[in-house]
């Protein structure tokens, strides 16, 4: 069906005088008022990369030359998620009642390029809307593992201008280190992560006490922190022990 619309689009566009091998795809970037419409077709363009591709077309695309391990740059399907128009209006799109269709969309760049997902949505301008700051919880807990772009990855995050995701990072390490039982592996990673941010002292202000009792007691024993007086504090910052 994907094959024989582009064909009839690409020869009803050649009727109009274009080039049989130009295609005006920065249409299907714009929002549709037919919206579920224009996410069946994209839906379906990304699962059939050999029919259409957007990166066969000029794009907007996100720099990747940051990263250690760069991603496989003859894939076409992860080239995809490079594409700034694209995740843009994948986010537009699930605020137009298609959350859970967009979010099953990016399940994709979440388990074959974290990397590249996470660079492409802290490029993007406009607010962080929900889906977006659920893909940032998702994808932080990748980094904290054995990712071999973490470190840069982690830095680029924290250390960002244009976009403040400083509380989602530090609330995903606290979730991470809470869904794996309270794991000391995952805390000796986390303050390691934290130390090389220089993040300590802003992530002991989490609003997790389970988590940020664990992580200063382990913090004093590595001579970080000094614990009485972090105590001391915490008590006359709430009024109470």
């Amino acid at each position: 069906c994907l094959i024989m619309l582009l064909s009839a689009l690409r020869l009803g566009l050649k009727n109009v005088g274009f080039h049989p091998e130009t295609f005006p795809v920065d249409h299907l970037y714009r929002r549709w008022t037919n919206v579920e419409g224009q996410f069946s077709l994209i839906q379906q363009i990304l699962k059939n990369p050999d029919v259409f591709c957007f990166a066969d077309d000029p794009f907007l695309s996100v720099p990747v030359d940051i990263l250690k391990t760069p991603p496989e740059q003859d894939s076409k399907e992860l080239s995809n998620w490079r594409n700034l128009n694209l995740v843009e209006l994948l986010l537009s799109i699930s605020e137009c009642g298609l959350y859970p269709q967009v979010q099953e969309l990016f399940k994709v760049p979440l388990q074959n390029c974290p990397d590249v997902l996470v660079l492409t949505l802290m490029q993007i301008s406009g607010p962080v809307t929900m889906i977006r700051q659920e893909l940032f919880t998702n994808l932080i807990p990748i980094f904290l593992g054995n990712h071999p772009n973490s470190a840069i990855i982690l830095h680029h995050a924290w250390h960002i201008q244009t976009l403040n995701i400083k509380h989602i990072i530090m609330h995903a390490m606290a979730d991470w280190y809470a869904r794996g039982e309270y794991d000391q592996t995952r805390l000796s990673r986390i303050l390691d992560v934290a130390q090389d941010l220089k993040a300590l002292s802003m992530l002991l202000n989490v609003q997790s006490y389970p988590f940020i009792i664990d992580l200063a007691c382990l913090a004093s024993r590595r001579e970080y922190l000094k614990l009485e007086k972090w105590i001391t504090d915490k008590i006359r910052e709430h009024g109470e022990p």
